[in-house]
């Protein structure tokens, strides 16, 4: 497992980010990263999603997105050194405050409620 310091550049869905990690030495990297052990519902309408779905797809990416414009730096624990099925890392996202007081970006989605029925 590596660990990286990364700042969110966007929120794809709520379970993907686009990211600039810090791979050090001065050098940074943009991809987009697919969060461990957090499913989200779907944001776009194909086979298989429901409108209401789709909405709740929506949600998530909104609360996502406020969430890490508040908190844009983050920690990326990456368990594979390889890319998923769609070309992105697959990686757990930590986020500390100013307090360290730190939570599990899936944990913290599946709490609230955000998760693929």
């Amino acid at each position: 497992m590596y660990e990286y310091k990364a700042k969110v550049l966007r929120v794809i869905d709520g379970d993907t980010l686009e990211m600039m990690i810090d791979l050090g030495f001065h050098t940074h990297r943009v991809e987009n990263v697919r969060i461990l052990d957090y499913d989200a519902p779907e944001v776009k309408l194909y086979k298989g999603v429901t409108q209401e779905e789709k909405e709740l797809g929506l949600q998530a990416k909104a609360y996502a997105a406020e969430f890490f414009s508040l908190y844009p730096n983050v920690t990326v624990n990456t368990e594979y050194d390889k890319t998923g099925k769609y070309g992105r890392f697959l990686a757990r996202i930590t986020v500390c405050n100013e307090q360290d007081e730190c939570i599990d970006y899936a944990t913290m989605m599946i709490n609230e409620g955000y998760v693929k029925s």
